[in-house]
């Protein structure tokens, strides 16, 4: 896969360097050569010095070629320049903008540019560690209307199937981690105390779905 990152900033060179390790085709993009820097000696991709909504950059990143493109940039209105151009003059299949101002969501889905927005996800993972330390949520899904949910296997739930917890209940068992090991949830798993289990769920049944799995603070029977 070709990926071109636009912005070689804190996100972006993580971004670059994760795809590197996976063994993609990344170029990266950033008006400052000192941002390259962040990127490591031993990072295998190519660097361009260039504005991400510069054509000649682009060009020269292979964008004609590319397969997805992620505007980083710490400017909401850069990412945007640069999304638009990739999907709309060079028709990339895949584009992706970092957002700051949640307030701007609506333009960029009106646009059809995929957004991740770092702000409102930090938020959200903090409301969800104050609020209910029993359980984390570690993604969401759309505009934020599916959410998934990490929580932690105690002893009312050990012993029981990955079925029973989806038995009834407006949710999805995803998967589940044991020790080191992540696996796809299969219906008949038993689980085991200390297991972490991974649920999607409609974000309006959140709180009632989980009270009923792990109540207020520590688990309960069903």
């Amino acid at each position: 896969m070709k990926v071109i990152v636009v912005g070689s900033g804190r996100v972006g060179a993580a971004l670059a360097q994760d795809l590197c390790r996976r063994n993609q085709s990344v170029a990266v993009i950033d008006p400052d050569p000192g941002a390259f820097s962040r990127l490591g000696p031993d990072f295998q991709g190519r660097m361009i010095h260039g504005l991400g909504f510069d054509r000649d950059a682009l060009l020269r990143a292979g964008i004609e070629q590319c397969d997805a493109l992620a505007a980083c940039t710490s400017n909401d209105n850069a990412n945007m320049v640069v999304a638009r151009i990739a999907r709309d003059v060079f028709r990339v299949p895949i584009v992706i903008a970092r957002l700051y101002d949640p307030a701007r969501r609506p333009l960029y889905h009106n646009l059809d540019v995929q957004v991740v927005c770092t702000t409102l996800w930090g938020a959200e993972q903090m409301v969800s560690l104050i609020t209910h330390p029993q359980w984390q949520v570690v993604g969401t899904l759309g505009n934020g209307e599916v959410q998934v949910v990490q929580i932690r296997v105690g002893r009312a739930l050990a012993g029981r199937t990955v079925g029973f917890l989806s038995e009834d209940r407006a949710l999805v068992v995803v998967g589940f981690t044991r020790g080191s090991q992540t696996c796809i949830a299969q219906p008949d798993q038993v689980l085991e105390q200390g297991d972490l289990v991974y649920l999607g769920l409609d974000v309006t049944a959140n709180e009632s779905v989980l009270h009923q799995l792990v109540g207020n603070g520590r688990e309960v029977a069903a």
